[in-house]
């Protein structure tokens, strides 16, 4: 595998040529002190530049299939990791890999610097002679130090270029999770199946723990991704001195020795990295799971210990735990035989330099020197071939972070690959003249929405419509992204100033309307209409349900919530925190919340405004964003349950009666019905009534 990757990083068929040409030209100068003068041969400046126009040029992979005949099956996923890759490269990236390309060749120059220097003392001490040994004492003090540096320097910056790529990859997949109710769909709607050609993952959906995948697999991709390209970056040019070096002092026999090591041991690891990054994946997605379980019981701690589930949940976490360390242990039990031989490679590449020295030795081709020379040629020699095999070793050893790169690898491009084919379907549909559904809640002109099977017509032009309701379902059929039918020919009107609450029994489709008439859910037949003044991606349409949606951060950001809140436009804005404070007065939250902040509704609380109120006093916190927004409409998903019916009184009034405000509510208390004119109750998927609330 570490073959197969090599070829993307470095584009070989420009690359090979040239380091060819730098051979020839070595052997041509005759370099027995090539380190001391590589920096100054315009021929390696040249490369350098190479590298960095390399760094900053964004290749497309699939054109490098074509041109390397030996991956031809190099998947379409590749494609798309490399063009991700090269669009991370904003100027700080480009800058930060020409600087670790930079800082790697000098930290070789210096590896190559220290390793002489165990040869230069065995010559001095032989010969006795004190005062090259201070001046070689001092020459390998400065020379500690300078690679002590350089080596601080390339880890910096091999860190600096993994905290940048998370970041910017980050950016790139939250733009995308946050377009089109993604995060719904995903987290939801488990709505990826779809678009995965039933692609199922032991049985599951296969974009599992979504979270995971943005918050810790991007993290620790880029951080192998760190660690794999400043290798990859000096590879070339280390092998070629090197090997030039090595053939100097024992001929063929030492390079060819160094390069059949190579290629043995990473036959073998190549065998063995697919299998062990198949259950770098496991690990990952069972991990997830076990996480989310425990999340899971943090946030519902107090219904569980009313129930008494703790033993429910103990057996649950147990089965978890013991599907993850079942997959550990086959992730180590194959990493065992990874390690094995990726150690046996570098061990052995201890001997070699020895055995490819011991023939030109016996042989008689070093007879005519001294003991001295002899011991210094002998040292210098080790290190060479010793440096060589390290070279080729060192790309083996990259299987262990090969591996997990590629189990998070394949995590994340499952995630890119989803968000790939929406915008592809969303494209498709635009060339055909058509838009998706959560578009058309969008735009305020001539719509389409596509939502299973075919184009449905999303009209805002009809003026009648304007003028009479703010929406229009015209026989709408709704169904599950499984296909399971939830309504059926659904014809409904709601008009301004007409309230009307959807009764039924429980998972008979009441919630399923509203989220169609968001968008968030597919209709698979009919049209739905929205008055064209009716702007649904502000805060003149809300929707709230039963579960309260607190964010974190302070009481003005839970009243601005859904807009974003910026503290310099509103600290100073002394009509702001009055008009919060009577809100919040007017709902009784005076105590709970106010006093909680001190008063100041500006101030960060740092903790879970759903861990300190009770589901009522959150629900009325959720309510208090209705009286500062005012919208013209707002759909209320059983959000009054936990509300005493005089309280529920209280605000409803006040909403329908001081503001005009238009409700949609859905809910099964009979105290709800007193407060809207109309009434649909759902007796079945094909079977509803739409009358006035008092003769239901």
């Amino acid at each position: 595998m570490a073959g197969k990757l090599l070829p993307q990083w470095l584009n070989l068929s420009l690359v090979s040529n040239n380091i060819k040409s730098l051979q020839m030209k070595i052997l041509e100068l005759e370099l027995s002190q090539c380190v001391e003068h590589l920096f100054e041969h315009p021929l390696f400046i040249e490369h350098c530049k190479m590298i960095a126009r390399w760094s900053i040029n964004q290749f497309r992979c699939t054109i490098m299939c074509k041109q390397l005949k030996m991956l031809p099956i190099l998947s379409q996923k590749w494609s798309l990791f490399i063009t991700k890759i090269f669009s991370l490269h904003k100027p700080s990236i480009m800058a930060g890999l020409f600087g670790l390309f930079t800082i790697a060749i000098l930290y070789e120059v210096a590896i190559y610097h220290v390793g002489l220097i165990s040869s230069d003392y065995y010559e001095i001490l032989g010969e006795k002679d004190k005062h090259r040994f201070i001046i070689q004492t001092l020459q390998s003090i400065g020379l500690i130090i300078a690679i002590s540096l350089l080596k601080s320097l390339k880890d910096y910056l091999a860190s600096y270029l993994h905290v940048e790529w998370r970041k910017q990859c980050t950016i790139q997949i939250h733009d995308q999770y946050f377009q089109n109710f993604a995060y719904f769909r995903l987290n939801v709607l488990n709505y990826s199946h779809i678009l995965m050609n039933n692609d199922y993952v032991d049985g599951k959906h296969p974009l599992d723990n979504v979270d995971q995948r943005i918050t810790q697999d991007v993290d620790r991709m880029f951080q192998m991704l760190s660690i794999i390209v400043p290798e990859l970056l000096v590879w070339p040019f280390i092998v070629v001195f090197y090997w030039y070096k090595s053939q100097i002092k024992t001929g063929w026999l030492g390079p060819i020795s160094c390069l059949m090591l190579f290629v043995i041991g990473s036959g073998i690891n190549l065998f063995l990295i697919n299998r062990v990054s198949h259950y770098v994946y496991q690990q990952e997605r069972r991990e997830g799971d076990f996480r989310f379980q425990h999340v899971r019981i943090r946030n519902n701690a107090e219904s569980i210990a009313f129930i008494s589930g703790e033993m429910a949940e103990h057996r649950k976490c147990y089965s978890l735990l013991d599907a993850l360390i079942t997959v550990q242990y086959r992730l180590i039990f194959r990493k065992f035989l990874l390690l094995f031989t990726t150690n046996l490679s570098d061990y052995f590449g201890s001997i070699l330099s020895f055995i490819a020295i011991a023939v030109p030795l016996f042989a008689g081709h070093y007879d005519n020197l001294t003991p001295q020379e002899l011991s210094k040629l002998i040292s210098a020699n080790a290190f060479v071939t010793i440096y060589l095999i390290n070279c080729f070793t060192r790309l083996i050893d990259l299987s262990q972070n090969l591996s997990v790169f590629l189990g998070n690898y394949n995590r994340i491009i499952e995630l890119n690959k989803w968000f790939l084919q929406q915008q592809q379907q969303q494209s498709s549909n635009n060339n055909s003249g058509n838009i998706s559904s959560t578009d058309a809640h969008q735009t305020n002109s001539n719509l389409v929405v596509v939502d299973g099977d075919r184009p449905l017509k999303f009209d805002d032009d009809n003026p009648e419509f304007n003028d009479q309701s703010f929406y229009e379902m015209k026989n709408v059929t709704i169904q599950t992204p499984l296909r399971q039918t939830i309504l059926e020919n659904l014809n409904l009107i709601i008009k301004p100033r007409v309230n009307l609450i959807i009764t039924g029994a429980s998972g008979i489709g009441k919630t399923s309307i509203l989220r169609s008439l968001k968008g968030i859910w597919p209709i698979s037949y009919g049209s739905i209409q929205r008055n064209s003044q009716l702007d649904q991606g502000s805060t003149e349409v809300m929707f709230f349900t039963h579960k309260p949606l607190l964010t974190s951060g302070s009481v003005a950001e839970q009243i601005l919530y859904p807009k974003i809140y910026e503290r310099q436009q509103w600290f100073q804005n002394d009509g702001f925190r009055e008009r919060v404070v009577d809100i919040l007065k007017f709902l009784d939250l005076e105590e709970c919340v106010l006093k909680r902040v001190n008063n100041n509704i500006h101030d960060d609380f740092n903790e879970n405004w759903l861990d300190h109120l009770s589901i009522g006093e959150a629900q009325r916190f959720q309510m208090a964003r209705i009286f500062f927004h005012r919208p013209r409409i707002v759909f209320l998903d059983e959000s009054t349950t936990s509300l005493p019916e005089d309280v529920e009184e209280k605000i409803i009034n006040e909403l329908v009666h001081r503001y005009s405000i238009t409700i949609v509510s859905c809910g099964h208390r009979r105290s709800l019905k007193r407060y809207h004119q109309m009434e649909l109750r759902i007796r079945s998927s094909e079977i509803f009534e739409l009358r006035e609330s008092s003769k239901l």
